[in-house]
């Protein structure tokens, strides 16, 4: 059942960015005959801001997966040794 509902969301995603990347794509050539060059000029250089904010955005996100997934890994070990030296100093008592 994950499975489906994981695939339908990423059907979803994957249809939704589609439909946006062409809209972004085909906006100023549909616009290119009703908007001066200045405008279009202020208009390309829109885009070109929202592309970099979605791009950073992307990379600041992943970078902090990074980050959660390396400070997680430094947790597991930080238990395992104390754990390891539990069991030691166990085995040290018992015997």
């Amino acid at each position: 059942m994950k499975k489906n509902v994981r695939f339908l969301k990423g059907l979803v995603l994957a249809a939704a960015a589609l439909i946006i990347a062409f809209l972004a794509i085909a906006l100023p050539f549909r616009l290119f005959d009703t908007l001066e060059p200045s405008q279009l000029r202020m208009l390309f250089l829109s885009e070109i801001a929202i592309y970099f904010c979605g791009a950073m955005f992307f990379l600041i996100s992943k970078e902090k997966k990074q980050q959660k997934k390396l400070k997680e890994k430094e947790k597991r070990l930080e238990r395992r040794a104390k754990f390891q030296q539990a069991q030691k100093e166990y085995y040290d008592l018992a015997a």
